[in-house]
């Protein structure tokens, strides 16, 4: 059985799991939830496959009126997606590599569902509600009425052949991400950064923890701010070092970084481009 899903492992957004859960059963989208380390996963089931452009674009459809509202203050992840270098994403009821535990699924309060072992978490997982290809049309041709799918109007008999846009956030992120050099946004907004050619990529400070600080050694910092550009994949960055917070996951996206940069949630963050550059909001 084909699957997507939503991923939030950062402490708190399991809350958010559980209302974005909310917004796809109002579109009669079922979902399982299934916690994690710090956060959690939010599955969907296909009942055959479908075009990732279309089961993310609906999912992006439920999203953004909750980034626009602020309800949700952090861009979720959405699986599959093309915006980053690549994504190994542990499927349910799998072992978290770094804890070696399995975590359980929640039900529509929140509680842990018992289930005694692994083959039972995963018939169980198996026994969830598909959505069929005709149900994720409708649900497509629902949200583009009410205008929630990016700026692209769609029919329901077009919506197989939709090209949707490759990243899986708003209209105005996709703009940032296609279209923002983040040297420049870094020299700009934070040019202590330094950033000096290394290998593929660049290589500068972390603006977000105290690189240049000896360590306990007394032995100078050294950068550790990593940023990439790929023809396929376009700007990337994260922090190397273990010591900063920005250290873990994958590697993240132009409009991220200006986020955090200004340290702004979501709605705030693209108001702030808006204003930064205007044209992102032609489209």
């Amino acid at each position: 059985m084909p699957l997507g899903g939503i991923d939030a492992d950062e402490s708190g957004e399991l809350d958010q799991l559980r209302l974005v859960r909310q917004a796809l059963a109002q579109h009669s989208l079922p979902s399982l939830l299934e916690q994690s380390r710090r956060g959690g996963h939010l599955w969907l089931f296909f009942s055959l496959p479908q075009p990732v452009c279309l089961a993310t674009s609906v999912v992006q459809g439920v999203l953004d009126p909750l980034y626009g509202s602020a309800q949700l203050p952090q861009v979720l992840e959405v699986y599959p997606d093309h915006t980053e270098l690549g994504h190994a994403v542990r499927m349910p009821v799998g072992i978290h590599q770094r804890t070696g535990l399995r975590y359980p699924f929640l039900d529509q309060h929140g509680s842990l569902i018992d289930i005694e072992d692994s083959p039972a978490a995963m018939a169980f997982a198996l026994a969830q509600p598909a959505i069929r290809p005709e149900q994720l049309r409708a649900s497509a041709a629902q949200l583009a009425i009410s205008g929630q799918i990016g700026q692209t109007r769609y029919t329901a008999s077009s919506l197989p052949a939709v090209q949707a846009p490759s990243s899986t956030t708003s209209a105005v992120i996709r703009w940032v991400v296609a279209q923002v050099n983040l040297l420049d946004l870094l020299e700009e907004v934070a040019p202590a950064t330094d950033m000096r050619l290394a290998g593929q990529g660049y290589l500068g400070w972390c603006p977000f923890h105290d690189d240049q600080a000896p360590d306990a050694k007394d032995d100078p910092g050294t950068p550790s701010f990593y940023v990439v550009h790929y023809t396929r994949y376009g700007w990337s960055w994260r922090c190397l070092s273990t010591n900063c917070d920005h250290s873990e996951g994958p590697m993240r996206h132009s409009f991220r970084l200006f986020q955090d940069l200004l340290q702004l949630d979501v709605a705030s963050a693209i108001g702030a481009a808006l204003t930064r550059w205007p044209e992102a909001g032609a489209g």
